[in-house]
């Protein structure tokens, strides 16, 4: 199983008439509101082609996803509330550190990251001493994976950059739309499933996803609430794949490992 995950990147077009080019790109006057509600994706070709095969791959778990998993819409792009993200994000980049900068380097791709004390390189190794989990880490992120990228699809939400040109990202800007923050997405289905093998050190495992969302901001790339509908998401996800019973096989066999 490959897995991608958020790290390769392409800077995404966005649906524009040629009357709505210039003046576009900030939120400053409300006569471009209309303009900047407007602009989405508009179809497969602005995004990273490696990623186009999830909007067609199938769930193995969650077969029926699309009627329990639900988001609320992103706020719109002329709102308050986004007006407000973007002002967040740029004071975030003001004081953006190097180490924050090699921290959103390192989790580019899952096995740079860190969830509580582990290492998700090593975890997900087929020499990993910990088999039963990892086949129970990737059941889980196969499916998270499709819905991920499907549920982007659906919302089309553009990056921050498209919307405030004095966002300056410190890595390139994702090939694919916003909302939900699959990264927050993913380090939370980890966290959480951690969180079903060790409770002890729940706090842990959501805090590290937590942080992991968090760098996405810091990076310029994600609005806050795409990283709240990435945990949103997260939970619901953990949620249906404990209600399936073969998951949950998956489950207490790798419970074995943690006793």
């Amino acid at each position: 199983m490959k897995i991608y995950l958020f790290a390769v990147v392409l800077i995404m077009p966005i649906s524009l008439g040629a009357d709505d080019r210039e003046n576009t790109f900030h939120l400053s006057g409300a006569g471009e509101e209309a303009n900047l509600d407007t602009a989405v994706y508009t179809d497969n070709a602005a995004w990273n082609p490696e990623l186009i095969p999830y909007l067609s791959k199938e769930t193995r778990i969650l077969t029926n996803w699309q009627e329990k998993i639900r988001l609320p819409d992103p706020p719109a792009n002329s709102s308050e509330r986004t007006r407000a993200e973007l002002d967040y994000l740029k004071n975030l980049e003001s004081v953006r550190s190097d180490d924050q900068k090699n921290a959103i380097l390192r989790e580019l791709k899952v096995i740079g990251m860190k969830i509580g004390a582990h290492e998700m390189g090593p975890m997900f190794e087929k020499e990993t001493s910990l088999p039963e989990t990892r086949k129970l880490l990737l059941a889980g992120m196969h499916d998270m994976e499709i819905i991920i990228f499907k549920t982007k699809n659906h919302f089309n939400r553009v990056r921050p950059t498209h919307l405030d040109p004095d966002i300056h990202p410190s890595i390139e800007v994702p090939g694919h739309p916003a909302y939900p923050s699959g990264h927050a997405t993913q380090a939370h289905v980890l966290a959480y499933l951690f969180c079903e093998l060790d409770p002890e050190n729940s706090d842990d495992y959501l805090r590290s996803a937590s942080q992991i969302a968090r760098n996405r901001e810091i990076a310029g790339v994600h609005y806050p609430s795409d990283s709240a509908a990435g945990q949103l998401l997260a939970r619901q996800i953990v949620d249906r794949l404990l209600e399936h019973e073969g998951f949950r096989s998956l489950l207490e066999k790798a419970r074995r490992e943690w006793e």
